[in-house]
């Protein structure tokens, strides 16, 4: 009973072990596309040379948002697009600039870089290529190279959720930072409409600056 006993543990080892390797050879490991994060609200915080900034964003299901700046000299600025029209509030100014972007004229607008299609699209190639390598536990896969005299590596974490990365390391010389990290993911099933956010009036009230930049202005 007891050798029987042995085996059975020897073999499960043996067969974790295996699932591990298997899991960090393959370049199929991350199973299905890296999916726009459309219908969720969530945090995100970024490395810029002002320091980290925190920010609110919340994106409806046909890929409009707000964008809220959550902290620093700039909390309280915001950006919005509702298909329509793209609102850009700059709290330093005290300015509400308003540009005509109709999804039909511009197409997408989308609140951050990270989030764009085009990034998740070379995300998805390097997976496949396998210049990105899964880590042996977790959704974390990296990428090693050197530049220069320089040894660096990336690395993308995903979120246990949604199939889209939450956060980008990245290691210089052995020094290591996080440029970008998405938290406090939830769904979010309202949709972006201007007037639910922007009140044209009692900002002109209060002595905001609003410019409007139309096609039809010269």
């Amino acid at each position: 009973m007891k050798d029987n006993k042995k085996y059975i543990f020897i073999f499960g080892l043996s067969l974790i072990i295996l699932i591990s390797v298997f899991g960090y050879n393959s370049n199929k490991s991350f199973a299905g596309k890296v999916y726009p994060l459309e219908g969720y609200s969530f945090e995100l915080t970024q490395l810029d040379v002002d320091g980290r900034q925190n920010l609110l964003i919340q994106v409806d299901e046909n890929g409009f948002f707000y964008k809220e700046i959550l902290n620093g000299p700039e909390k309280g600025g915001f950006e919005l697009w509702d298909g329509e029209n793209f609102y850009r509030y700059m709290k330093e100014f005290d300015e509400l600039v308003i540009f005509e972007s109709a999804i039909e004229d511009v197409g997408k607008v989308i609140a951050h870089p990270f989030l764009s299609e085009i990034v998740n699209e070379e995300i998805e190639n390097d997976l496949e290529e396998g210049k990105l390598r899964k880590s042996f536990f977790g959704k974390t896969y990296s990428s090693k190279y050197k530049k220069g005299k320089n040894e660096i590596v990336e690395k993308l974490e995903f979120s246990e959720d949604v199939n889209h990365p939450e956060k980008y390391e990245l290691t210089v010389n052995g020094v290591s930072d996080t440029f970008i990290e998405i938290t406090n993911i939830d769904n979010f099933n309202e949709g972006i409409k201007a007037i639910d956010f922007v009140d044209i009036n009692e900002l002109t009230e209060s002595g905001t600056e609003i410019t409007e930049v139309r096609e039809d202005l010269n």
